[in-house]
């Protein structure tokens, strides 16, 4: 019976051959077991090692996916025309997003919150900016996709693409073990607990105090950084 390693690279190997393409399903793992002939168990800690590695994403009740975790809506006009600057862009988030999380309170099925909570997990274990950036973009679309409103999921394909566009504010991130990242994740289990709790108040005052941090981090420069996230 093969063991994880050799479970990792044969799956590795199927992804980056084409075999697999980009976001495409992969088989159920009990077809995946059978088919390299190893354990349910190992086969599972192999699929973890390629989700760690941004290879895979899986999500509760849907199954594994070869690529990022943000698979978008389709939009009727392209993105790339589109001229929002960092400053527009949290003010836009400010205005909509805390509506979005209060809904995802009332709205999120067992399956979402699964999947919000998994995103939060990922992001408060990131060992490095690329891969925090990939969960908390994916965590704000989960939220979204939680309201069950594709308007709402809509507009976070819109801010996530212009986030991945924004060399500026990459430029502005402070080192992964300050306490900016590390008061961050925090942030984001309150706003996990509160749509766990269906307490819409809490989850728009959480996300509200979330993206004032982010703000204030990245325009009052005057002031330092430390005292916001």
């Amino acid at each position: 019976m093969a063991d994880q390693l050799t479970v990792v690279r044969a799956l590795r190997r199927r992804i980056t051959s084409g075999k697999y393409p980009g976001q495409s399903k992969l088989p159920p793992e009990r077809m995946l077991a059978e088919e390299l002939e190893v354990s349910r168990g190992t086969l599972r800690k192999a699929l973890n090692v390629l989700e760690s590695e941004g290879l895979i994403w899986r999500h509760v009740g849907k199954g594994t996916f070869v690529g990022h975790p943000s698979v978008r809506v389709p939009l009727a006009f392209e993105l790339s025309t589109l001229s929002i600057s960092p400053r527009e862009l949290l003010e836009a988030r400010l205005m909509f997003e805390p509506i979005i999380a209060a809904r995802a309170a009332h709205s999120a099925t067992h399956a979402d919150i699964q999947y919000i909570r998994k995103c939060v997990t990922k992001a408060h274990h990131a060992s490095n900016w690329e891969n925090f950036e990939l969960w908390d973009r994916t965590l704000h679309r989960a939220i979204a996709a939680a309201t069950q409103n594709s308007a709402c999921v809509m507009f976070l394909d819109i801010v996530n693409k212009a986030r991945e566009n924004d060399d500026w504010s990459r430029t502005q991130l402070p080192p992964l073990g300050s306490n900016i990242p590390v008061r961050s994740r925090a942030i984001h289990f309150d706003i996990l607990e509160a749509i766990t709790r269906r307490n819409a108040s809490a989850a728009a005052r959480a996300m509200k105090l979330h993206l004032e941090r982010v703000r204030d981090v990245y325009f009052r420069d005057e002031l330092n950084a430390d005292n916001f996230l």
